[in-house]
């Protein structure tokens, strides 16, 4: 690969990748491999800017290998066209505030893909979405953002689908919810399992509830905990305790990185340094008559980090 088009890619993943995502695509029962999940909301992050503008959308084959951490080629292929195979339920468990109630509805992650070549001998993917994909992916109704970084982190597909679910149903601006009930076999639906499996709770809790708990809490600003209330013989309910931890205590920076904020911090002019003071009190109330302390000073860099 040419130095220039390593840079370039390099570049692009070291951004902050956010991805505008409809909730009722994190809300959906559908679990694909952790590999065809991760790769398609990059696919749909990329696209997201012009979905209804253009047909098709392109991502070059170098750039999604970097964004997975994989060089396996024909893996990465069969990965992108299982997408186009996997069927979208829509919200299996429906939000407040729609005018009518969804009984049913489906539609692939993918209408088509291609893999094709370009003039100078690059391979890249060109995909589509169905009408209704993408008209449910720009309804501005339901939208959080989600930030790839993050995302592609994660070592299992219930860990992503625990932290949608849980990062779509907290309000932006609150630090705390606890979900309404949700019956097991919504729970199992959700999860994309069969309604013969995980019959012994406590495997389920093992090899599952546990795992992508501690891997939400240890990734993400969330910490998240399952809760099971039983409601007869072999009759749960499950709900999500869902709190947003504290800036300070989810960021882990180095002294190195933290200097870099603070010198970027200094070179900027007057004007937006006051600005970005008072974006932070803004934020933070608490630290209105601290900011000259030594210990405001490290956790405003910190939410700088953060926040830019």
């Amino acid at each position: 690969m040419p130095l220039e088009e390593d840079r370039h890619i390099k570049k692009v993943l070291e951004t902050k990748l956010i991805l505008r995502q409809s909730n009722k695509i994190s809300r959906s029962p559908t679990v694909p491999g952790l590999r065809q999940a991760k790769a398609y909301r990059y696919l749909l992050m990329r696209a997201r800017e012009h979905l209804l503008q253009e047909d098709y959308h392109i991502v070059y084959q170098e750039e999604l290998k970097s964004f997975l951490g994989s060089n396996d080629w024909e893996n990465l292929k069969e990965s992108i066209e299982a997408l186009r195979k996997i069927d979208v339920r829509w919200d299996l468990l429906p939000q407040k505030g729609e005018s009518d109630e969804l009984l049913w509805g489906s539609s692939p992650l993918l209408a088509d893909c291609e893999i094709r070549k370009d003039k100078n001998g690059k391979i890249y993917f060109k995909y589509s979405f169905s009408p209704k994909m993408k008209e449910e992916l720009s309804n501005p109704k339901f939208f959080r953002d989600f930030d790839l970084n993050i995302i592609r982190e994660f070592q299992s597909s219930y860990s992503l689908k625990f932290y949608e679910f849980c990062y779509s149903a907290i309000n932006p601006k609150s630090n705390y919810i606890v979900t309404e009930f949700i019956p097991k076999e919504k729970f199992w639906e959700l999860l994309g399992l069969g309604e013969g499996e995980y019959k012994n709770f406590h495997n389920f809790k093992s090899r599952v509830m546990w795992p992508a708990v501690k891997e939400v809490n240890e990734l993400t600003d969330l910490q998240i905990e399952l809760e099971r209330v039983k409601k007869g013989p072999m009759q749960y309910q499950f709900r999500f305790i869902i709190k947003r931890k504290a800036v300070q205590t989810r960021l882990k920076l180095d002294d190195e990185k933290l200097k870099g904020v603070h010198d970027r911090f200094k070179a900027a002019s007057i004007p937006t340094q006051n600005q970005l003071k008072q974006d932070f009190v803004s934020d933070n109330p608490s630290y209105k008559n601290k900011l000259d302390d030594k210990d405001t000073e490290k956790d405003f860099y910190l939410w700088l980090s953060e926040k830019y």
